[in-house]
């Protein structure tokens, strides 16, 4: 009983961490996985399963790759592999002799970068002469910052400070591609005349610092971890919490997030939201 219950709760681990996604059609296909969730500024692997059924000619696999992504080849199986344009290709003068075989490449991504991202492809052979084409199926990626993913939440005694772990309600929701992207550009709804909409309202993001149960002297906090920008206070959630910075872009504040990370040696910290002086989730902002 122990046992079948391990191997559910290995079964579950991995339907939440990984994705696979077929090609379309016919004895040949293509099946590749990835992860669901990825954080920006960091790499992934992207596996590429091809099932060839006796097919011995050329062939090529094509892969578009959103813009804020770089591919580097893992594991060619003897392809010829470039990118270039955003364009990730394996090409075989001759298919491997294997039915059945793996190819892989790394993705960095963009530390600016956040949202969902597509990605498909198409995998080309020659048969009888013939040149025929099959639809990779496309999975999707969600990218999401750092400050989301891995902040971490220690606990004491009030008023010691906590790295406060983001509130799932808060920034773990959906979020659309930030990165500027010329499909994304095109997709965008055009603002309307209507006096308030999503679109016209302006938000400022801080980065926040430290959370405590119970007030924390600035001064302490400046001298804990060497900050000599000015650092504001607030009641949030029945916690005093501490920011740093103050900015009109999602990007800029991202900029700054590594600084504080880089020279003020704040682990943890991560980026927060505001429309006015009301506190709000990261993402509204990208809706």
């Amino acid at each position: 009983m122990a046992r079948l219950s391990n191997y559910i709760c290995i079964l579950i681990f991995f339907t939440l961490c990984c994705q696979e996604a077929k090609s379309i059609g016919g004895p040949v296909s293509v099946t590749q996985s990835a992860p669901k969730t990825v954080v920006s500024g960091k790499d992934f692997v992207i596996e590429l399963t091809v099932k060839k059924e006796g097919t011995e000619s050329f062939a090529k696999i094509q892969q578009p790759l959103p813009r804020g992504f770089s591919a580097e080849a893992v594991l060619s199986a003897e392809a010829q592999f470039s990118f270039e344009e955003q364009t990730v290709k394996f090409i075989w003068d001759k298919l491997p002799e294997a039915n059945e075989f793996s190819v892989s490449y790394k993705i960095t991504i963009d530390a600016m970068m956040v949202g969902l991202m597509k990605i498909g492809g198409v995998f080309a052979f020659v048969k009888n002469e013939d040149r025929v084409l099959i639809e990779i199926g496309s999975i999707e990626i969600d990218v999401r910052p750092p400050e989301v993913v891995a902040a971490e939440f220690v606990q004491g005694e009030p008023p010691v400070i906590v790295e406060e772990k983001v509130d799932p309600t808060e920034e773990e929701a959906q979020v659309v591609a930030v990165l500027a992207d010329e499909d994304v550009e095109k997709e965008r709804p055009k603002p309307s005349s209507a006096p308030v909409t999503k679109e016209t309202r302006s938000y400022t993001y801080k980065i926040q610092i430290a959370a405590a149960y119970g007030e924390i002297g600035i001064d302490v906090l400046a001298r804990k971890y060497g900050i000599s920008d000015p650092i504001s206070e607030e009641i949030h959630n029945k916690m005093n919490k501490y920011t740093v910075g103050s900015f009109d872009t999602y990007s800029d504040a991202k900029l700054y997030l590594n600084t504080v990370l880089a020279t003020f040696s704040v682990q943890g910290a991560f980026i927060t939201a505001y429309q006015g002086k009301l506190r709000i989730t990261v993402n509204q902002t990208f809706k």
